[in-house]
């Protein structure tokens, strides 16, 4: 089966995950930009080329603040949210996928043409148009972790008739914590973890 296109094109493919961003530029003017996508897929390989290396705090689910200074908030579907894209699991094809123009230059773009703001320019920032949010206590800030060589959820899932997204809500349901490395595991584990989310499932 073909990768769904992650692109989205109304009326048959409605953008549904849609990522409003902000930031300060060179000349000290605010830029701003829109990402759109059909997928959760897209919209995460997006928000990768613009973050980069940066750490992040998401707050409240949905809105995120990088190190350098990028305010992203999500603004799409109900049912999704920023964290919820940030913490999607690749499958090994969505993994191989690279986002190519016009989309890809518009990231690139976006991430290189700015300066490092200082603490009060991104909390000018993070207020500017938006609600106040109640900061959630600690944030959440990014470390990548090194996930070679193990099985994503989305793997898993698809074994047992399930997306990763159903797979993530059983554990969460379950009261079962995400691992450090995310919602992957090392081959030894893999069938352990297929077992339990069978057992979910009833």
């Amino acid at each position: 089966m073909a990768l769904p296109e992650p692109y989205g094109s109304p009326p048959g493919r409605p953008g549904l995950y849609v990522i409003e961003l902000t930031k300060i530029d060179d000349s000290d003017e605010l830029g701003e930009t829109t990402a759109i996508f059909a997928e959760e897929y897209g919209a995460k390989k997006f928000m990768e080329l613009v973050l980069a290396d940066d750490e992040y705090e998401i707050e409240d689910e949905m809105l995120l603040v990088s190190s350098s200074g990028i305010v992203a908030e999500y603004v799409g579907v109900p049912g999704s949210s920023m964290e919820q894209i940030m913490d999607y699991d690749y499958s090994l094809r969505e993994l191989a996928w690279q986002m190519k123009p016009p989309h890809k230059t518009e990231a690139l773009w976006f991430r290189h043409a700015r300066r490092n703001p200082t603490e009060a320019e991104i909390e000018a920032q993070r207020e500017r148009g938006k609600p106040k949010k109640k900061r959630r206590p600690g944030g959440r800030s990014m470390h990548r972790a090194d996930r070679s060589g193990m099985t994503p959820i989305a793997d898993i899932a698809l074994g047992l008739g399930l997306s990763a997204r159903d797979a993530r809500g059983l554990f969460r349901k379950a009261k079962i914590e995400k691992p450090k490395q995310g919602w992957a595991w090392p081959p030894d584990e893999v069938d352990g973890i297929r077992d339990l989310l069978q057992e979910l499932k009833k």
